[in-house]
């Protein structure tokens, strides 16, 4: 099975970017087959952050891979009906 990873982009790369760059690529991979990433769950300590997701946490936290996120097929959000969401868990 295809896990799909961490892609980092420069900042030249992401300014020059379209707003819509990660809908469009989302769209355009799930062509290819379902996309999957894994779930993994950091397990935070007394004195983290917990009200601002842009500060990360000491890189020696404990994480666990709990599931595994597969998204089968994406369509662009403009005129989308967003209301119908099915989720399936194994």
């Amino acid at each position: 099975m295809l896990q799909d990873g961490e892609q980092p982009r420069s900042s030249a790369e992401l300014t020059s970017m379209p707003t819509n760059v990660l809908e469009q690529a989302l769209i355009t991979r799930t062509r290819q087959g379902p996309v999957r990433w894994d779930m993994r769950l950091t397990i935070g300590e007394a004195g983290d952050p917990e009200d601002d997701p842009t500060l990360a946490w000491p890189t020696d936290r404990k994480e666990l891979t709990v599931g595994t996120l597969t998204i089968s097929s994406a369509m662009a959000q403009e005129g989308a009906d967003c209301k119908i969401i099915r989720v399936h868990f194994d």
